[in-house]
């Protein structure tokens, strides 16, 4: 198809519409070529990234009557290292930090039962974490410090890019940690957490 232009008005006007548009769409094109390569630098090479918003929740089932005890705390810290699509790191959790939403039931937990002055962090260490977008949960092994010990735990993990949340089950006395209890209610051994958080470049 051939365009032509009868008047010099007409070049002007396509000159000066062209000259609008193409800062435009060049820089349209820049950022999807900036994106893509993002994405795939998850997947492939290699990226230090640290934790950005995040959260840490815990429960716990109660006896009787299944009552479930609910705990937030502060986001976790830590930094992730993606390697050839794969993901290892360690995530820092301040324990002084979690709530149930019953003020005298947290101090029971922190001091009583955690031993916040004594061991005031939880550390959990990772790797081999699959980085997919849009992919579901992989198992992986990791290893909790808690309470002054270090065990293994199974992790059910998930990276979608630069989004992380790790959830596992551990058994308080694997920890040294006496079994709660509170006006009347004692919790049950076993203890789910999940740990989630963004991740952003590091500097």
């Amino acid at each position: 198809m051939t365009i032509k232009f009868k008047t010099s008005k007409n070049i002007s006007t396509f000159v000066f519409a062209f000259s609008l548009l193409a800062p435009v769409v060049l820089s349209s094109v820049l950022s999807s070529v900036l994106t893509l390569n993002a994405a795939a630098a998850s997947v492939a090479g290699q990226r230090n990234l640290s934790t950005g918003d995040g959260k840490v929740e815990f429960l716990a089932i109660g006896r009787p009557g299944f009552l479930k005890v609910k705990g937030e705390g502060a986001k976790p810290k830590g930094t992730v290292k993606l390697v050839d699509g794969k993901a290892s790191g360690e995530f820092t959790v301040e324990l002084s930090q979690f709530k149930t939403g019953i003020e005298l039931r947290d101090e029971h937990m922190k001091d009583k039962y955690l031993e916040v002055g004594a061991h005031p962090k939880a550390i959990i260490r990772f790797s081999g974490i699959e980085v997919k977008s849009g992919a579901g949960k992989t198992v992986v092994p990791a290893e909790l410090e808690l309470h002054g010990q270090k065990k293994p735990v199974s992790l059910e993990a998930k990276l979608d890019v630069l989004v992380v949340e790790v959830t596992f089950k551990i058994k308080l006395s694997d920890f040294g940690i006496a079994i709660p209890s509170y006006a009347g209610v004692t919790v049950a051994e076993d203890v789910s957490i999940t740990v989630g958080s963004t991740l952003v470049e590091s500097l």
